[in-house]
């Protein structure tokens, strides 16, 4: 399956390596509620910045987490703080492309792909989300 764009625009631009997220709640509500498990189970504690530690206080605003360590737990750590305390909204993160390509059913929770290494791909994310 191959989810990038690529090719040329009619100005001559490169276009962008970008995969919109296919996002399906009920998969993506299933699938935080077991990170939160995974999470309980191999973890001894998680633990946050006192300023950021208020997140029911954004009323609806947008909230951006940023995370610091580059594995698997960090995406599933997001997706258990969105099930604690936003499990209304609708959350959508990026994610690599070409291991987008590999790990598709990842579409279904919000997350969409970008290439990291070209800046028209940062561009076509911050219209995706800014669209979300």
């Amino acid at each position: 399956m191959t989810i990038a764009a690529t090719g040329e625009q009619s100005d001559g631009a490169t276009s962008a390596r970008f995969a919109p997220d296919a996002y399906w709640a009920p998969m993506a509500k299933w699938f935080r509620r077991y990170a939160t498990r995974k999470i309980a189970k191999s973890f001894f504690a998680v633990r946050l910045d006192r300023e950021s530690s208020d997140l029911a206080g954004f009323d609806g605003r947008p909230v951006v987490m940023a995370v610091t360590h580059t594995s698997w737990w960090d995406p599933l750590l997001s997706l258990a703080l969105h099930e604690a305390w936003f499990p209304g909204r609708r959350p959508a993160g990026p994610m690599d492309i070409d291991q987008l390509e590999r790990f598709g059913f990842f579409r279904k929770l919000g997350i969409f792909g970008v290439d990291p290494h070209d800046p028209a791909s940062m561009a076509a994310m911050g219209r995706h989300v800014g669209a979300l």
